[in-house]
């Protein structure tokens, strides 16, 4: 049996921060992806949750796993491993989907394992070759990591292509609900 998933309205399963908010910028959520530790800003992680069903509707480009239905909104999961050519870990009833938000919209990253918050405040550029996803590399606190740019995140096409199987998928459960009422 599945555990319940953690209730909307409880803060503990948000990435807790100890800076203000005019420095939340300075902190990383920091993850592991094929090995290697990621950092996603703060104040672009709206959530993390657990692994659970997907859809997955045909169609789909190899780095999207499927749409994470989230209060009635069909939320894209991205397979980070696979968008960075690293190795992908197997999937486990506790596996995280960082929910972040990306040039307006809402994405979700399939990670390995969510590591923790760490203040970067003095983080600087390093050199990209100590990591092997394709992320800019900063130099944080005593080690490197790649530093993820939501608003980076995809290309035009990977865009607009997610973008069309997401509008299809909301109108799908669109059509759901209008069946069950």
């Amino acid at each position: 049996m599945r555990p319940a998933p953690p209730d909307r309205d409880d803060a503990s399963h948000k990435p807790e921060t100890h800076a203000t908010h005019a420095g939340a910028n300075n902190a990383l959520l920091t993850v592991e992806v094929g090995g290697q530790e990621c950092g996603i800003p703060v104040d672009e992680v709206r959530e993390i949750v657990p692994l659970c069903a997907l859809s997955r509707p045909a169609g789909m480009p190899p780095i999207l796993a499927g749409f994470l239905i989230l209060d009635n909104e069909p939320i894209p999961v991205l397979r980070a491993a696979r968008m960075w050519g690293l190795q992908e870990a197997e999937r486990g009833l506790y596996t995280p989907l960082v929910v972040i938000r990306g040039r307006g919209r809402v994405l979700a990253l399939l990670v390995d394992r969510v590591l923790g918050v760490t203040n970067a405040a003095e983080a600087e550029l390093a050199d990209a070759s100590d990591i092997a996803a394709p992320l800019p590399a900063r130099r944080v606190q005593d080690r490197v990591m790649g530093v993820l740019d939501p608003a980076r995140l995809l290309l035009a096409l990977e865009r607009d292509a997610i973008e069309r199987l997401r509008e299809n998928e909301e109108r799908r459960l669109g059509e759901l609900q209008e069946a069950a009422a």
